[in-house]
């Protein structure tokens, strides 16, 4: 298959992130991009802290690290604080469903909804299996896309004219609940990395 130069996204594992003073390890980063494939910053997920919002895109990229500019503030966002106009007409690829849990969760976070996932979604006829962004992590630069049970194919952004047209939507199911979400406990300030990447490896269909 042709190949394209890049990192791709399902190695975004225990990838440090710096944010001011902020120092953490992230258990799982997904990259928010919007339909000209600009990245609009990235969602940590952590175990046993609450998962944070990282706006822009890293001014510095050393392996396995990224630092982030501050602006003047001493950590990254918490999700449930960042604008949600941050997710609006956005995408993001998540194979294990850890962003979908997150908006299901006790912690609740309904404008990751406005965000469109792209595993399982249909490109050109194939499934997409893979996101590839610079280096840089300023843009995506293509997609690798399973033609079969061992084939697979990649496609530059320059032969997508628009990713929203060119997707074959799949309705994205909601997890299945054996009753509603369990109201947040007073005094707790949302769910956890933990407890959002077990919820996703339980409801993830």
């Amino acid at each position: 298959m042709d190949r394209l130069e890049g990192v791709r996204q399902r190695k975004l594992r225990g990838i440090v992130c710096r944010w001011g003073n902020q120092v953490r390890r992230e258990t799982l980063l997904i990259p928010v991009f919007q339909a000209d494939y600009k990245v609009r910053g990235f969602i940590g997920i952590s175990s046993r802290v609450r998962p944070v919002w990282y706006s822009g895109v890293p001014i510095t990229v050393e392996r396995r690290e990224l630092a982030f500019k501050g602006y003047g503030a001493r950590a990254a966002t918490p999700l449930p604080e960042c604008d949600p106009e941050a997710f609006q007409g956005a995408f993001y690829f998540d194979p294990s469903y850890a962003v979908r849990s997150l908006a299901y969760s006790p912690l609740g976070h309904p404008d990751l909804l406005q965000a469109v996932n792209l595993a399982g979604q249909k490109l050109n006829g194939h499934t997409v299996h893979d996101v590839v962004f610079e280096r840089t992590w300023h843009r995506v630069r293509g997609f690798i896309l399973r033609k079969g049970l061992l084939s697979f194919e990649s496609i530059s952004v320059m032969r997508i004219p628009g990713l929203a047209n060119a997707l074959q939507a799949r309705k994205e199911r909601r997890p299945r609940y054996p009753a509603p979400p369990p109201a947040r406990p007073p005094g707790r300030s949302g769910a956890t990395g933990e407890e959002v990447l077990r919820e996703a490896t339980r409801t993830e269909l």
